[in-house]
């Protein structure tokens, strides 16, 4: 700013008197001008590097765009997966509570047969008894036999005399 104030202040006209003063004030527009030329320039770099700033800007967003775009697609595909684990999760539960009845009509079907099997074993324990007292009675009459036989053969022997 104090460069503008100077360049002000030296292209500001005065008024001539002389000869001279003329000369000096057309040197001071002179300097003036070259003044507002270099400081054209300078503008003039200053917006190429804004100009070059903008593009890498709008290069960036460009970017940008692209990778909210992949972001979107991504949550997209994230979406449906979730939406796909949450049915499939579903499912599961669906199957996991078959499993249960299954396993609690198995469980009733292994108390039935437990009694059932106590049963018959009860009914194994009478058989048994009865099968025990059978070869007893066989026992028994195993003997009578050999006995009666005896006593036939006697009186076979007394009768064939």
């Amino acid at each position: 700013m104090s460069e503008n104030r100077e360049a002000e202040k030296r292209s500001s006209p005065k008024k001539p008197s002389n000869p001279n003063n003329l000369e000096k004030t057309l040197q001071h527009l002179v300097e003036g001008i070259g003044l507002l030329a270099e400081g054209q320039r300078h503008l003039q770099t200053t917006v190429a590097q804004l100009i070059e700033w903008q593009q890498q800007t709008q290069g960036t967003v460009a970017q940008l765009q692209g990778t909210v775009a992949q972001l979107v697609e991504g949550q997209q595909r994230l979406q449906l997966a979730v939406t796909q684990l949450a049915e499939e999760n579903r499912k599961l539960a669906e199957g996991q509570e078959r499993l249960q009845e299954t396993v609690a009509q198995l469980a009733e079907e292994n108390r039935r047969l437990a009694d059932e099997n106590r049963r018959l074993a009860e009914g194994q324990m009478s058989l048994q008894e009865a099968v025990a007292k059978l070869v007893e009675e066989n026992r028994k009459m195993s003997v009578v036999l050999k006995e009666v036989n005896k006593k036939v053969g006697r009186l076979d022997e007394q009768w064939g005399m």
